[in-house]
């Protein structure tokens, strides 16, 4: 009898061990459960928080990047004014001096691409989820100050050292060359002005699948590549003295 009883205690005892063993346990893990969750809400809020700061960051150098554009092409328009104004002129040191100034512009390439590279480096973090065109324009807008330079530093230079031959042969032609300064200027202003327009359109537009940078960069590139052909047919036009004139 007495060994039954010793059994029915014994037997009590381990029930109830395991029974505060078990609650235990599942106070911890309903602990760990909770302070996991608290975790992950934590590091949520902090990727959130790092997005939005990475996303502040990004518009402000879009617009950092859009504001130095818009510098550089007010600086370019007062000197391709200057170049369109000395077309057809018949005084030497005008046209000597409006290349000159166009060559010291040129020399500033160096200078005017460090903006577009640290544009460049801050872009490639997203660059490569960009749409292809996006990307191929923004390639244009980097290399657009070197194809300038390569392309109508060599014009300017004999402009420069010609420029009796041409001031001389527009003075026996006695050609005003009003037509073309004309469309010159009408191309230059549509050129500058462009980009910043389509850009103020496309911020009221909600269909773009592009956000309004992008397609400034995009109309930015289109413009510089026109600039490109209208600059062709000003240099055309400029150096015909300098290829018919006859001493």
């Amino acid at each position: 009898m007495f060994y039954k009883v010793y059994l029915i205690i014994l037997s009590s005892l381990f029930i109830n061990f395991n029974i505060v063993s078990m609650s235990d346990d599942i106070a911890y893990f309903q602990q760990t459960n909770t302070d996991f969750k608290e975790i992950l809400k934590a590091n949520n809020n902090r990727i959130r928080k790092l997005k939005q700061e990475l996303l502040i960051s990004k518009q402000k150098n879009q617009y950092n990047y859009i504001k130095f554009c818009f510098l550089g092409d007010l600086i370019n328009i007062l000197k391709e004014i200057n170049k369109i104004r000395v077309l057809g002129s018949f005084n030497e040191e005008v046209i000597h001096d409006a290349a000159l100034l166009d060559r010291l512009f040129n020399s500033l390439v160096p200078f005017s691409i460090i903006p577009n590279i640290y544009y460049s480096l801050n872009s490639i973090s997203y660059s490569l989820k960009q749409d292809r065109y996006v990307n191929f324009a923004r390639f244009i807008n980097f290399m657009n100050p070197i194809l300038n330079f390569l392309l109508f530093d060599k014009r300017e230079k004999q402009i420069e050292k010609n420029a009796y031959k041409i001031s001389k042969y527009n003075k026996e032609t006695n050609k005003t060359l009003s037509g073309e300064k004309f469309v010159q200027y009408n191309w230059l202003l549509f050129n500058k002005i462009s980009p910043y327009l389509v850009f103020v359109l496309s911020r009221n537009y909600e269909k773009l699948a592009l956000n309004s940078y992008n397609v400034f960069e995009i109309a930015k590139a289109l413009s510089n590549m026109s600039e490109i052909v209208r600059k062709h047919f000003r240099y055309k036009v400029e150096m015909r003295g300098l290829y018919n004139y006859k001493a």
